[in-house]
């Protein structure tokens, strides 16, 4: 059942007549659209895709698990993206996770093409 909500009642408004089991099939035809759901305004923004800053070729990644694990996860994803043609630029101090989990950590890699 779709829930009536501010987000959905605006995006019907927006579009009435296209067709849609979930609500998630009609916010996804706005954003292909260039709508975006502006949640401190409470609004579907329309932003010209002429605006928009040109596509990013920088890639982060954050990688969860085992603190003992997070050094051969780290190698394994550079090797996968380096096949590619990215770079490694920067890894970032491994972070604890709360508990329960914590024995796991957490690191973010930042790749640019």
């Amino acid at each position: 059942m779709i829930r009536k909500t501010l987000k959905y009642k605006q995006a019907i408004a927006i579009a009435p007549d296209y067709p849609h089991q979930t609500q998630e099939e009609l916010y996804e035809h706005l954003r292909g659209k260039s709508y975006f759901w502006d949640s401190k305004q409470g609004e579907w923004e329309f932003v010209n895709p002429e605006d928009s800053d040109p596509p990013s070729k920088t890639i982060r990644v954050r990688v969860m698990t085992g603190r003992d694990l997070i050094p051969h996860a780290v190698d394994a994803i550079t090797d996968i993206l380096e096949v590619d043609g990215f770079t490694l630029l920067d890894v970032s101090p491994v972070y604890p996770c709360r508990p329960p989990k914590a024995n796991d950590g957490r690191v973010y890699l930042t790749f640019t093409q």
